[in-house]
């Protein structure tokens, strides 16, 4: 609607102007036709017309042009006012399109703010993947009710692998076993025997481990345990057990690989299946372990456990 405003604004303009001239030589017609002027003043004025009798008739064609172009343009502006009328009248209908519209903006603010959050907070997806990986891996030896236990025992949770017997070297003189497990603290040892029996111990204290020479760690609340659903138990070490917490033998040692609690558990270096537990902890009963003195291994791991 501006522009035809506008279109009608410079069309006035043009020919009011035209007008303007036009209406100069009317004049001069109506002084040369009035009998109440002089003869010599009539005279004058009808010669002078004449005169300019061209010029007079281009103007008067423009300016017939003008006031057409100019009534065509209002006959326009006067349509689209009757639009704009009968839009204003239905006020209810401008008013839900105004609602609509504010919707609309604010869905688009909405969708905006959505997506700038998203990735914001998009998840890490390797993270999830090596969480679900670490959970398989751990119900390959204890249940949720063993690892419930565990927990509750230690006050601490399962975080992750420092050492898995299935992957990782524990052989004489190439055995990454001490490295790995070396300067950690909170470590959970679980063995499998090949008769499916779930047994190790629980140490707090870190142990440096020496490459060519034996090492070991005093931890006074080092304890062992074996696993059984509901009928899991735990025996914590005493006097001389504390002294030996962990033990690991240097790399080249041909037999043991580490022993807990002073030897409650024993487990020797790849190739050397039996490995042994003795009942060196007060009120451990025989066998409470691995049911017996001795055991072959299936396999075994180390844990790492952290603050809840």
């Amino acid at each position: 609607m501006d522009s035809v405003l506008d279109k009608i604004i410079a069309l006035c303009t043009d020919a009011k102007t035209k007008l303007g001239d036009y209406n100069k030589y009317k004049t001069t017609m109506s002084l040369a036709t009035d009998s109440t002027q002089s003869i010599e003043e009539r005279d004058k004025m009808i010669k002078s017309f004449l005169d300019n009798s061209t010029e007079i008739s281009t103007c008067f064609e423009s300016t017939q042009k003008s006031l057409e172009s100019l009534n065509s343009t209002l006959a326009e502006l006067s349509t689209v006012f009757a639009s704009e009328l009968s839009q204003c009248q239905n006020k209810t209908y401008e008013f839900n399109k105004t609602v609509d519209l504010m919707k609309s903006i604010e869905e688009e603010k909405y969708k905006s703010k959505l997506s700038e959050l998203s990735k914001m907070t998009k998840p890490d997806v390797s993270k999830d993947k090596n969480t679900i990986k670490f959970e398989t891996f751990l119900s390959q030896y204890i249940t949720p009710i063993e690892r419930q236990k565990l927990e509750e025992w230690t006050g601490l949770k399962f975080q992750k692998v420092l050492f898995d017997s299935e992957v990782d070297n524990f052989s004489q003189d190439k055995s990454t076993f001490g490295k790995k497990i070396s300067k950690q603290q909170f470590m959970c040892f679980v063995v499998r025997s090949e008769n499916k029996r779930t047994f190790g111990g629980v140490v707090y204290n870190m142990i440096n481990f020496e490459q060519y020479k034996d090492s070991s760690v005093v931890d006074p609340n080092a304890f062992v345990f074996n696993l059984d659903g509901e009928k899991s138990e735990r025996y914590l070490g005493r006097g001389k057990n504390i002294d030996y917490a962990l033990h690991l033998e240097a790399i080249d040692d041909p037999n043991e690989l580490f022993s807990l609690c002073g030897n409650a558990i024993f487990v020797q270096k790849k190739g050397i299946l039996r490995g042994s537990c003795a009942p060196s902890i007060d009120n451990m009963p025989y066998g409470k372990l691995c049911g017996g003195d001795n055991f072959k291994l299936d396999k075994f791991a180390v844990f790492k456990l952290a603050m809840i």
